[in-house]
């Protein structure tokens, strides 16, 4: 899954590098979701913040005036509501983001050529020498529609033919 922190501060990178892969994307809601996401951390914060001060103003409150404490507590609670509504709201939001972010597919790294079909891939290595027969694939494949042997011929080879493992030991044992 990609990291969404990179995905929100390098968006346009990773759509153009998603766009590489082929394949069609729609990542418009994506990104209002992050914009959304982004701005309810903030009032979040925001908030945890405020109540951060309210609560050391309660402590200064209850030292001086006792009395005015219930009206600085109400102002606390108002407080705290909002933010258990935000939290809400937020983990929805993250839900949402998660579930369109395990959608996405892996970034391609940059240094893989861009390519729709295989005519345009580049081989960069290989490695032994290619298998060369003297035989066609077609042929190969005519003379095993015309064999009676279906073990010896994959291609004609069906399920109750091919055989089973069977036992602890896994023994084979043709059908």
């Amino acid at each position: 899954m990609l990291d969404l922190k990179y995905v929100a501060q390098n968006f346009d990178e990773v759509q153009r590098r998603l766009a590489t892969r082929g394949g069609n994307l729609e990542l418009a809601g994506f990104r209002a979701l992050l914009a959304e996401r982004s701005a309810l951390i903030v009032s979040l914060e925001a908030l945890q913040a405020k109540r951060n001060t309210a609560n050391e103003e309660m402590k200064r409150v209850a030292k001086q005036d006792p009395r005015a404490l219930e009206s600085v507590r109400g102002e606390l609670r108002a407080l705290s509501e909002q933010i258990k509504e935000q939290e809400k709201k937020r983990d929805a939001l993250e839900e949402q983001v998660q579930a369109l972010a395990l959608t996405l597919p892996n970034l391609p790294d940059p240094s893989v050529p861009v390519g729709a079909s295989a005519e345009e891939n580049v081989v960069v290595r290989t490695w032994g020498e290619a298998p060369r027969s003297s035989t066609s694939r077609s042929e190969r494949s005519s003379a095993c529609s015309t064999s009676s042997a279906p073990r010896r011929c994959p291609e004609a080879a069906s399920s109750s033919t091919a055989g089973t493992w069977r036992g602890w030991s896994a023994r084979w044992s043709p059908s």
